[in-house]
This record gives C-alpha cells, sequence and structure tokens, in this order.
C-alpha cells in the first residue's frame, strides 16, 4: 500500500492515516464515506465521494489537492460524470496499489486530466479509451504531436496504467495489452536525447507521419499475423510438392494444384487478393 508505506515511514501518526483496506481488490469498490485525508488532529479532511480531496497535511509543502471537478469547462453530462469517477478509481490505484512508497505531491493528475479532455472529446469513457483499437485510432496520434517532455510523461501514466491492471486484473481503466504503449514507446525513443549546450537535431520524420508509419506497419503484422497458420500449412504443401500452387498453365501442363486453389483450399484467396499477393515471389516479398 504505497501512501501508507509513505505515511508511516514518514512517522505519520496513526490517528492521521486516511482509510485502508487489508485486501487490494477491497479498493476496487469503495463507498463514498471512505476517508481519503485527515487533520493533524485525526478529524476527517476529505472524502471518497468528494470531488475535492484535500492531501495538504501529507505535503511538506501544504499544497497538494486532487480536483476532480475542474478537468473539463463544465459540461456535467452522464459521460463528463461517469469520467470523473473512473478518474478517482485511477487515482485510489496509484495511491494504494502502487509496489513502492510514494508522496501524494508525486502523483499529479495532470497527464490523467488529459486522457480525461481526450475521451470526453471523444464521447469515450476512460475505460473505453484504453481499449486496444482506440489507443491506436484516438491516443496515439493524439500522442504524436507532443514534444519529448510532454511524451514522457504521458508514456509513465501509461505504462503505470498497464502494469497495476496487470497485477489487479479486476482495474480496466488502463490498457490490457503493451502493444500500443511498444509504438508509443518507438515514437518517444525517435527523440533525440538533449544534451546541455547541444543543439536540437532536426526530426528526419516528422512525429505525426511517424505515427502514421507505425500504425500501417501494426495493422499489416496484425493482417498477417491472422493468417500465418494457413500461410505456414501452404508452404509446408509446397515442400512435400515442388509443383504446389504452380501458375495456372505450369499447374495443367503437370497436374499440379494451381496457386489459384491452393489459396482457396485454405482459405487464404481473399487475404492474398487484398495484399495483391498472386503467387510465391510476391508471398516472400510481403513476408519480409
Amino acid at each position: 500500500m504505497s501512501i501508507i508505506a509513505y505515511l508511516e515511514l514518514s512517522s505519520i501518526d496513526p490517528h492521521q492515516l486516511p482509510d485502508h483496506r487489508a485486501e487490494p481488490s477491497d479498493y476496487f469498490d469503495l463507498d463514498r464515506n471512505f476517508v481519503i485525508s485527515r487533520t493533524k488532529d485525526g478529524n476527517i479532511l476529505s472524502k471518497y465521494g468528494e470531488n475535492i480531496w484535500n492531501l495538504k497535511t501529507y505535503d511538506a509543502k501544504g499544497r497538494c489537492v486532487y480536483n476532480f471537478s475542474s478537468w473539463h469547462s463544465g459540461e456535467d453530462t452522464s459521460i463528463a460524470r461517469e469520467i470523473t469517477e473512473e478518474m478517482k478509481k485511477i487515482q485510489i490505484s496509484r495511491l494504494f496499489l502502487y509496489h513502492k512508497p510514494r508522496r501524494p505531491i508525486s502523483i499529479t493528475l495532470i497527464e490523467l486530466r488529459k486522457f480525461a479532455k481526450l475521451a470526453l472529446k471523444n464521447r469515450l469513457t476512460l475505460s473505453e479509451l484504453f481499449e486496444e483499437r482506440n489507443m491506436r485510432k484516438i491516443l496515439l496520434p493524439s500522442y504524436s504531436h507532443l514534444s519529448a517532455k510532454q511524451m514522457f510523461l504521458t508514456l509513465g501514466l501509461i505504462k503505470e496504467l498497464y502494469y497495476i491492471r496487470a497485477k489487479h486484473a479486476q482495474l480496466t481503466l488502463g490498457p490490457a495489452s503493451f502493444e500500443t504503449i511498444s509504438l508509443m514507446q518507438a515514437m518517444y525513443d525517435k527523440h533525440p536525447k538533449a544534451q546541455r549546450d547541444a543543439p536540437q537535431q532536426t526530426k528526419l520524420i516528422p512525429s505525426r507521419l511517424y505515427a502514421t508509419l507505425l500504425i500501417l506497419l501494426h495493422s499489416e503484422l496484425t493482417d498477417f499475423n491472422t493468417k500465418s497458420d494457413a500461410i505456414i500449412e501452404l508452404y509446408a504443401r509446397r515442400i512435400e510438392d515442388p509443383m504446389y500452387g504452380s501458375p495456372l498453365r505450369r499447374a495443367r501442363k503437370h497436374k499440379a494444384i494451381s496457386w489459384q486453389d491452393a489459396s482457396s483450399a485454405l482459405d487464404l484467396d481473399a487475404f492474398f487478393s487484398n495484399k495483391s499477393i498472386s503467387n510465391w515471389k510476391a508471398l516472400r516479398d510481403g513476408l519480409k
């Protein structure tokens, strides 16, 4: 329990601690009266059901406040309210389920608010935004416009949510797969790492174009992977019979299975047609 561990290490008196639960799974269904923070006297300062969590007593500089009501322009719709509740659940998981002690002031809402705004703009909840198809379609193109520093911060949060979800299956407010995160990491790694007094290197490929290329490459690889077993079987039959999959004229001459019939038998004809693959050479080129 990261925040509890941090506060105990900071010699906070037990009566000042927030509420906490024995089992990690208990944090996914908290009631509105769960105490987020207490004063030095032990009085309740903030509860889960409130939209402002005051954690100043847990911050040496007295600045830590989580505001869940100011992330949008006041649009009080059902989806905005649902996103707000999702933000609270995410922040609870970051506070109590992280694997190391951490200061509350370090768990800011800045990047999470950006995710919330992007979700609301696209009329999605956060859980929907973190679905793989929406991460590639919506999150990745938006991410491509960020500076290297902003990418680093966004990537840090998205990885954190992925690892928390991987450890706690009850939390669906994070990516279930690392695929799009890998693409985001590749885009961030493309940025030259700044060195003191060194001029900024010009990017060879604009980030937006690079994101598009990554998405197209990922889509292409996914398409081939769905047909990988059938393609392997096609090659296996070719090894058994060198004439298997020959051009139509040659197949007729040698009474062999033609390319068209071989493709159809393995349900590859539509796939090959879509990829403009009409012979063994084109298939090899497509697999390179």
